[in-house]
Order: C-alpha cells, then sequence, then structure tokens
C-alpha cells in the first residue's frame, strides 16, 4: 500500500508525463457512513447502467461482420474461403 509519501514521489518520478495523464492528487478520505451511502446510492445505478450500456456496444461491434459476408461476396466478387480466411485472421488478431 502506498503511503502519502510515496505518491508525493510517484508523482515527481511521473513528471515527465503530459499533464492529462499524471496521478490525481491524494484525496481525503471519507468517513461519515450518510456520504458514503449518498455515494453508493448515486453510483450504483450509474455504474450499472453505463457497463451494460458498454457490453451492448461490444456485443453488436464484435459479430457484425458476419452479417455483411453475403454482401461483400456479392457486391466485391470475394469467394467464401477468402472470407473465412479473413475471418480466421480477424479473430486471431
Amino acid at each position: 500500500m502506498l503511503q502519502p509519501a510515496d505518491s508525493q514521489a510517484r508523482r515527481a518520478e511521473s513528471s515527465w508525463l503530459p499533464r492529462f495523464l499524471r496521478p490525481a492528487p491524494t484525496a481525503p478520505r471519507i468517513t461519515d457512513p450518510e456520504q458514503i451511502r449518498h455515494g453508493y446510492a448515486y453510483y450504483r445505478p450509474r455504474i450499472l447502467l453505463w457497463t451494460t450500456v458498454g457490453y451492448a456496444a461490444f456485443y453488436f461491434v464484435r459479430k457484425n461482420l458476419s452479417m455483411a459476408m453475403p454482401v461483400m461476396e456479392e457486391q466485391l466478387g470475394i469467394d467464401k474461403t477468402s472470407l473465412g480466411i479473413f475471418l480466421t485472421l480477424h479473430g486471431v488478431l
């Protein structure tokens, strides 16, 4: 676990990084139970929503090439073997 002095040393070591990539300053600890409860109530639904949206976007983009294959065969004149090789290499990459 990093001690406060370690975080300052880490920040000094990363001074060669652009400002937007540098570590943020250490925030004070939240000890008030009501503030913690409020934070959980505020962030939980948002985290769930954006995690679901991110997963749905990933899943939609992940396999859309198979829907385009018939059109690619027809319009570009590419045979099934070439498309199969392309899909295999796409999966490997």
